[in-house]
């Protein structure tokens, strides 16, 4: 077990259970349509870009204000499409889970620093599981919302919508073995 999480153990906690995201795919639903929208959202940002400042725009516009604002078009598109992407990799690379004795504990890892989000076993109510289409599956690790399931990829992006006081379960993305994980939470849990 790597130091990072030693860090974060509370004096005599053990760790039952480890795991990270595997095969996360980019088009899983939820993701698939809202990947889709972005992509047409950046070529509808790339054309309208050049409507306005390519040939049809005549002398309405200087040619070095519309090369500006092409470019920010550009980099607006690509960030739309990049973007997912990049929380997909992010996710498989940097996130990993531990279920303890106390504690469930997502760490969000990158270069000496960490985000880390907890749950006390003893506070959860309910722990539920979302089969993926890959064959992995999320657990939500208290009640499930109905917004839960579009934040499981990105938790760390939106951390003030990962508020427990709010309701956000803390959630486990595409875990492969369930069984195992849901075997070390306290009985009684699982629904």
């Amino acid at each position: 077990m790597n130091e990072k999480i030693q860090s974060i153990l509370q004096s005599g906690e053990t760790v039952k259970w480890s795991g990270r995201p595997q095969n996360v795919k980019l088009m899983e639903a939820p993701y698939g349509l809202t990947i889709l929208i972005r992509i047409v959202c950046a070529v509808l940002v790339v054309a309208a870009g050049y409507w306005f400042t390519g040939p049809g725009a005549g002398e309405t516009i200087d040619h070095t204000q519309g090369m500006v604002f092409l470019g920010v078009c550009v980099v607006i598109a690509a960030y739309l499409i990049l973007d997912p992407i990049y929380v997909a990799n992010k996710m498989k690379t940097q996130t990993s889970y531990y279920i303890t004795d106390r504690r469930a504990i997502t760490c969000y890892s990158k270069g000496s620093k960490m985000k880390v989000k907890v749950r006390m076993l003893d506070e959860l109510d309910e722990v539920s599981v979302d089969k993926l289409s890959n064959g992995n599956s999320v657990i939500y690790l208290g009640k499930k919302t109905r917004n839960a399931a579009r934040l499981a990829r990105t938790q760390f992006a939106f951390t003030d919508l990962q508020d427990k006081s709010e309701g956000t379960p803390l959630m486990f993305y595409s875990v492969a073995d369930t069984q195992s994980a849901l075997a070390s939470l306290p009985t009684g849990l699982c629904r």
